[in-house]
């Protein structure tokens, strides 16, 4: 990817830079999460980058918490949780992702 910048000042001068390359990596993008199905019933499959997975209620009361350890796929019963939208995040080593979840019954 290559960009460069226009300055302009409220006097009406611009000044513009030179081109410069950046590039993206995969340890530059957040860690995915994927979740299906939303809205859930009874069970929730995540994928994921490993690590541990947390469920928040919109409170921010935790009501769930599981160690997926190096497992990239999970599956949660959710029939303890009562209907609602609750907040999902998943933790790894290279950081973190949220993502709402809605459970209906």
């Amino acid at each position: 990817m290559y960009y460069r910048l226009l300055q302009l000042d409220q006097d009406g001068n611009s000044t513009i830079t030179e081109v410069i390359s950046a590039e993206c990596t995969d340890e530059m993008a957040p860690p995915r999460l994927t979740i299906a199905p939303n809205p859930a019933r009874s069970t929730l499959t995540l994928m994921h980058a490993g690590g541990s997975i947390a469920i928040y209620s919109t409170a921010g009361q935790l009501v769930g918490q599981y160690d997926a350890g190096g497992d990239t796929t999970l599956t949660i019963d959710l029939n303890h949780l009562p209907q609602g939208t609750y907040l999902v995040r998943s933790q790894s080593p290279s950081g973190h992702t949220d993502q709402r979840i809605l459970v209906k019954l």
